[in-house]
């Protein structure tokens, strides 16, 4: 409202973009994920390991046939996907065969 822009609690979009250019972190600044109930980073690799490990154990049910793994990964997943590949644990007799990346993204590096 107009009132909140007037009393400065909400800044004019030509001060929030001149503030992000100056300093882009406090667009997004980071918040720790604890806040949201999250035990971790959901967006780090290992979090992001251990799903896909917890997904992959319950999917590829030890009673079937093992076949060979194929990981796809779009964008940001590929970071992921490419790390699954090398350091994923998979129920025995499964292996990781290859990886496909469709127009991969780099994630950031404090992170990977």
């Amino acid at each position: 409202s107009a009132s909140l822009l007037a009393d400065g609690i909400v800044a004019e979009a030509r001060a929030a973009l001149a503030s992000g250019l100056r300093r882009p972190e406090a667009l997004a600044p980071r918040i720790p994920w604890a806040l949201a109930g999250y035990a971790g980073d959901p967006y780090a690799s290992p979090f992001q390991l251990k799903a896909l490990g917890q997904l992959l154990g319950r999917r590829l049910a030890p009673t079937s046939a093992p076949r060979d793994v194929f990981l796809v990964a779009h964008s940001a997943g590929g970071p992921y996907a490419l790390r699954a590949c090398s350091e994923l644990d998979l129920p025995k007799g499964w292996t990781i065969k290859g990886c496909a990346l469709v127009a991969p993204a780099l994630l950031d590096f404090r992170e990977d």
